[in-house]
């Protein structure tokens, strides 16, 4: 189908003005809102140690320097190639539509905020569905497999790399 000037304006305008909602929607949410999003839309119809687990990586990366230092920095986080969780780009309105595990991911999520949950992960700082091919596990160390995922943190030698690199650039600027 061949679009006629008008229409693709008023496409171009509706798609523009939906991602300005998104972000306008995304810089108004809180930590619990965040991180219980990421709960769901990663692990949700998994255990309940799945989810916990998948709040530990958020909660991980919040502490770590190579990752924004809040729960919605690190959610929305956006690299060069994608976003660190693919929901949140995918393109599909980010609300929940199963109570029941909403519900759960809230639970899940409070408990991880306020320290409540320990992390079965073992520091994990990423993560997969054991499923997925991932050619960025080679530099990590596995920790955990829960359910169908499999957690990584970095191993000392990488992240020793990473600190010289972040040096560097540091001198540069």
């Amino acid at each position: 189908m061949r679009l006629c000037r008008p229409s693709w304006i008023v496409l171009a305008s509706f798609m523009i003005l939906a991602a300005s909602a998104a972000k306008a929607e995304a810089a108004s949410e809180t930590p619990l809102d965040c991180l219980a999003k990421a709960v769901y839309f990663e692990a949700k119809g998994e255990s309940t140690e799945a989810m916990r687990a998948t709040a530990a990586v958020v909660v991980n990366r919040t502490k770590n320097p190579e990752f924004p230092d809040s729960v919605c920095g690190v959610v929305h986080e956006e690299t060069a190639n994608a976003c660190q969780f693919g929901w949140y780009c995918d393109g599909k309105p980010d609300r929940p539509t199963e109570a029941g595990e909403w519900q759960r991911a809230i639970e899940v999520a409070k408990a991880a905020l306020a320290g409540k949950s320990p992390d079965p992960t073992g520091g994990a700082l990423y993560f997969h569905a054991a499923v997925a091919p991932t050619p960025w596990t080679i530099e990590r160390q596995k920790t955990a497999t829960i359910g169908p995922f499999v957690y990584y943190k970095e191993t000392a030698e990488h992240a020793v790399k990473l600190a010289k690199e972040r040096a560097r650039e540091n001198v540069a600027e």
